[in-house]
């Protein structure tokens, strides 16, 4: 898992985390919470994703696993 993975919050929390009112940093935290188990997929990808130059969809296509 890469250390700047996007933040994941579930549709139903969406309007309070971009509410520009709320400034109530601990409410806020909370959203913040790991995502649900089984909600994210992971995966190998190509060591390309690495390059701010990249960009495209195979950047997020899977390697081959490992033998």
């Amino acid at each position: 898992m890469h250390d700047r993975m996007p933040m994941a919050i579930t549709p139903d929390r969406w309007d309070e985390w971009l509410d520009p009112r709320n400034h109530d940093v601990e409410q806020l935290l909370r959203l913040m919470a790991p995502p649900v188990d089984g909600s994210l997929d992971m995966y190998a990808v190509s060591k390309a994703v690495n390059n701010v130059k990249n960009n495209g969809p195979e950047l997020l296509e899977p390697l081959p696993p490992e033998k």
